[in-house]
């Protein structure tokens, strides 16, 4: 358990083992006294799958130079799950960080906000677990979310010209949004290899519409339930695929830009789920459109 700040020094690395458990052991960012920051550089497991990080309270790692952030789990060797179990508590992370768990446990719905300041990789799959909210700050940074994420009443906050990148499926429960931080700020951008669906989630919120929808993999599908609101104007296709989007049927895009970005001859298509008179839609190559 972690309670006493570390912000003038860092700590090199903590090294996770099997704890006496089967998942291995428990770090737990507890800080009884209120939020707490704390300057670490690597959170390593021993072995694939072994370790709890515990968000117990508001919890900020802090940088440990400009370009790097705390490293917790690797690709190869992940730690088990990123816990946010106590309400909604906020963990933030900085520029350059890296997150990778084999899951994301919330014991509930709408538990749990992450704030990334910068460039940032999440690996973590939500499953049935449910956060409340994700801010994605810094201008011209990157959060690429690998895994399956559900989000439950917030959504995902985009400012700026950030961009978050998507290459999962992403659930959407209680009026939860994909939004900029203002109107026409944020790039939501879908990285996927596999088809993957969104569900239940609207992506605009009225006035706070994003700067830009870019499809840069495979197949996506929106549900009937999920909205993009017609403020959202500018559609990209790049990656180098003939990508398909199957749009819900309340989905507006009579005002829409099109724009085909590939140079590699390919095709995308766009399947709309409800008849729609293109009076001010634009279909088109290139950054002009």
């Amino acid at each position: 358990i972690f309670d006493a700040n570390t912000t003038t020094s860092h700590i090199s690395e903590i090294l996770v083992t099997n704890g006496g458990n089967a998942n291995g052991g428990v770090i737990k960012f507890n800080n009884n006294a209120g939020p707490g920051q704390f300057r670490i550089a690597n959170i390593n497991a021993a072995t694939a799958g072994k370790g709890k990080l515990a968000i117990h309270e508001n919890t900020t790692f802090l940088a440990i130079d400009a370009n790097t952030g705390i490293k917790i789990g690797t690709a190869q060797l992940p730690i088990f799950s990123v816990e946010m179990n106590n309400g909604n508590k906020t963990l933030t992370v900085p520029h350059g960080s890296e997150i990778y768990a084999q899951q994301l446990n919330t014991a509930g719905n709408a538990n749990g906000t992450l704030v990334f300041e910068g460039d940032a990789t999440f690996s973590a799959a939500s499953n049935t677990n449910t956060l409340h909210t994700v801010n994605v700050n810094g201008a011209n940074k990157t959060v690429k979310i690998l895994k399956d994420l559900s989000l439950h009443t917030g959504g995902i906050k985009v400012a700026d010209t950030a961009t978050v990148e998507i290459s999962g499926n992403i659930t959407g429960a209680n009026a939860a949004t994909i939004r900029g931080a203002a109107a026409n700020q944020g790039i939501l951008k879908f990285t996927n290899t596999a088809a993957v669906a969104a569900t239940g989630m609207t992506v605009g919120n009225g006035g706070n519409f994003l700067k830009t929808i870019e499809f840069a993999g495979g197949a996506v599908t929106f549900d009937n339930a999920s909205v993009i609101t017609h403020n959202t104007n500018d559609f990209v296709f790049s990656g180098g695929n003939a990508t398909k989007v199957t749009l819900g049927n309340a989905t507006d895009v009579t005002l829409a830009t099109f724009r085909n970005t590939n140079t590699t001859g390919v095709t995308p298509t766009v399947v709309l789920g409800v008849t729609q008179a293109f009076n001010g839609a634009k279909l088109g190559d290139g950054a002009a459109g």
